[in-house]
């Protein structure tokens, strides 16, 4: 009588070598699909493997799990490498839209200045005739890509991170530049504009230096 016990392939080796194939092909997808292929195929080599160790001979494929779990790893590496650049992009943009809040919260304080009747339709010449009366959160006043922290209020024009145009009024041309995130911002690739018509702006470097160039800094 033959007692030979029939050894198989670990089911999970295979899946491990073929979730590695299909990891690195959905690469050219895009690195979060990919991502989940060679993750599995890391999974699944690990417990391929170790299945295979307790199995007393009964299951093979060790190779084929090692080709998967080490496949597996080059494609993490490899998404690992397309997924920087996305998360630094995605980092800048959140950057610049909370600047933008910030010259939000400028503008909205520029506009009730230029209402009260005394000013007669002038924007403030400065930032520190903006407190307390119409802006006190300093915060307001610091681009979040500086990472600056803000200083006394009552020298705002010393420490901020943006540019207010002086004798400016409400009346003036809507494309008139207000204020900006000075250059140093974002390191002389842009930087958001304020313009008098209240609207604002991402502008690229070459557009940036048109529209702030010459302007007080």
């Amino acid at each position: 009588m033959n007692n030979q016990v029939a050894i198989r392939t670990a089911p999970l080796a295979i899946w491990s070598l073929s979730s590695a194939i299909v990891g690195i092909v959905l690469i050219l997808v895009g690195p979060l699909i990919g991502a989940v292929g060679s993750v599995l195929a890391v999974v699944c080599g690990h417990l391929a493997i170790q299945k295979i160790n307790r199995s007393s001979g009964t299951f093979a494929g060790r190779g084929l799990a090692k080709a998967g779990f080490i496949i597996g790893d080059f494609g993490i590496v490899c998404q690992l490498g397309l997924l920087v650049p996305h998360l630094g992009r995605a980092r800048e943009s959140a950057l610049q839209i909370e600047c933008r809040k910030n010259l939000h919260e400028i503008r909205n304080a520029a506009l009730e200045y230029s209402q009260y009747p005394d000013n007669h339709m002038k924007f403030p010449p400065d930032f520190q005739s903006l407190f307390p009366n119409y802006a006190s959160e300093p915060k307001i006043f610091v681009c979040p890509a500086t990472r600056h922290q803000p200083g006394k209020m009552t020298e705002i024009d010393k420490w901020t991170d943006y540019v207010l145009v002086p004798n400016l009024r409400a009346d003036d041309a809507g494309d008139t530049v207000l204020a900006f995130s000075k250059k140093e911002c974002y390191g002389g690739q842009g930087g958001n504009v304020l313009f008098t018509d209240t609207s604002i702006r991402w502008c690229n470097r070459d557009e940036y230096d048109r529209l702030t160039g010459g302007l007080t800094r």
